[in-house]
């Protein structure tokens, strides 16, 4: 594992070794849910498990390179965090702070980034501003909301040979969407 140039790989393996079950809680997510109210959701290892492993909408194993962009506390993350990680894949974690449609290209460039979860508002931002940041991924990822039917008919054009899904709604829910 690699950390900031901190080099990790000669920890023993011993020590990270823990029984998980997949009923077992893997976190807490807080959500305001139907009632408005804050609450903690528990979503359970088998959850997570479900959500990236045999799935066909991206292409995960150990050649996979996931740029995570979102928020820790935005469900998205669980998909851009263990997506690549639970199939050997890299995962390249966005400096603190806003990422503009610049940054995105130099991260994606510089890292060899394969595969990009945007949200329908950031991927929406990157069509109007600069869409050739998209040059060289093989899988992108629009969710959220519906995209506006003007970007998606233009979008094989941005990045010829990428294989594009449009799931709504949450990344545990997986809906399909058709563009507005």
């Amino acid at each position: 594992m690699l950390i900031d140039g901190l080099d990790l790989a000669g920890g023993s393996a011993d020590a990270l070794a823990v029984d998980v079950a997949p009923a077992d809680v893997a976190y807490v997510m807080f959500t305001l849910g139907s009632t408005g109210r804050p609450k903690g959701v528990m979503v359970e290892h088998r959850s997570v498990v479900r959500l990236v492993c045999g799935q066909e909408y991206d292409v995960l194993g150990p050649e996979a390179v996931q740029l995570t962009l979102a928020p820790l506390a935005f469900d998205a993350t669980t998909w851009e965090l263990w997506g690549p990680l639970i199939h050997g894949g890299r995962l390249v974690v966005a400096p603190p702070g806003g990422v503009g449609v610049a940054e995105l290209g130099g991260l994606t460039s510089r890292y060899g980034v394969r595969s990009l979860l945007l949200t329908t508002s950031l991927f929406n931002a990157v069509a109007d501003e600069d869409p050739g940041v998209l040059t060289g991924l093989e899988r992108i990822l629009v969710g959220g909301e519906a995209c506006r039917r003007a970007m998606c008919g233009q979008r094989s054009g941005w990045c010829p040979g990428c294989k594009w899904s449009m799931p709504a709604g949450r990344p545990r829910q997986q809906q399909w969407l058709a563009p507005t």
